[in-house]
């Protein structure tokens, strides 16, 4: 399977809050950073995990767009397109590079756009 494919399927199972199959996409280790955020990454599948859920919780209607994506090899870069995050988010968008290694994905870095 592509990487591309396996982001699409990814990001369909996002869109539809599937926790589950979300999970699945994804390597025990992954490894998930948001530059620009005073945080440390999320690492480890069940982190990642509790991550989403809270999201989700948070956000019943969140959903990702994807608007351009090149891919070289094992990286995906996308542009992506977030909405549903309301009353305490606008919609944005956001750069999501992913490295998918072994039909799973091991890294994501995510670029957001700056609030003003």
């Amino acid at each position: 399977m592509t990487a591309s494919k396996i982001i699409d399927l990814q990001v369909a199972a996002y869109n539809s809050q599937d926790i589950d199959l979300l999970c699945s996409y994804f390597s025990d280790n992954i490894e998930v950073s948001t530059f620009g955020k005073i945080r440390p990454p999320t690492i480890g599948i069940q982190n990642m995990k509790t991550m989403y859920e809270n999201l989700f919780k948070m956000f019943p209607r969140n959903h990702c767009e994807i608007l351009s994506r090149i891919e070289n090899g094992p990286y995906v870069v996308d542009q992506e397109f977030i909405t549903g995050r309301d009353p305490l988010m606008l919609d944005y968008t956001v750069i999501a590079t992913y490295l998918v290694e072994n039909n799973k994905i091991q890294k994501v870095w995510f670029f957001a756009e700056e609030k003003k």
